[in-house]
């Protein structure tokens, strides 16, 4: 999700793709569909009885791309979801 200040004016949207270093495509990793446990990275969770075994393509892009995408020319507050990176 990016959130942008626009003249006082909150306008919020997201973006279906992850973000990184360099665009491309990566295997996102889970153990259900909408799964809170998702990861780029396949996790050994057996031991909790949690299987990550659904896999899907997504897309990722740069928050560079994002900005020139959508004319964003400065960013004062960013707010991510990382893994613990």
């Amino acid at each position: 999700m990016v959130v942008i200040l626009i003249s006082s004016i909150w306008s919020i949207f997201a973006i279906n793709q992850g973000l990184g270093e360099t665009g491309g495509k990566m295997t996102l990793y889970s153990n259900k569909k909408s799964s809170g446990l998702a990861s780029v990275y396949k996790r050994n969770l057996i031991h909790f009885g949690i299987n990550m075994d659904q896999m899907e393509e997504i897309s990722i892009t740069t928050i560079d791309k994002v900005s020139e995408e959508n004319k964003i020319t400065s960013i004062d507050f960013l707010k991510l979801d990382v893994e613990g990176h």
